[in-house]
């Protein structure tokens, strides 16, 4: 999955990249400018089917 998103709440001001390790996957989060991330998600169910 790949989305852009614009975030206009205080969550602009994390720090980037953002990376979250599940046991199904792993999530992305990169800041292209302020107010505009780009989410990644690689669903590795999806990958061993």
């Amino acid at each position: 999955m790949l989305a852009d998103i614009q975030v206009t709440a205080p969550h602009d001001a994390l720090p980037w990249p953002c990376i979250r390790n599940d046991p199904d996957g792993l999530t992305f989060a990169v800041r292209l400018r302020p107010g505009l991330w780009r989410v990644i998600r690689l669903d590795l169910e999806a990958l061993r089917s």
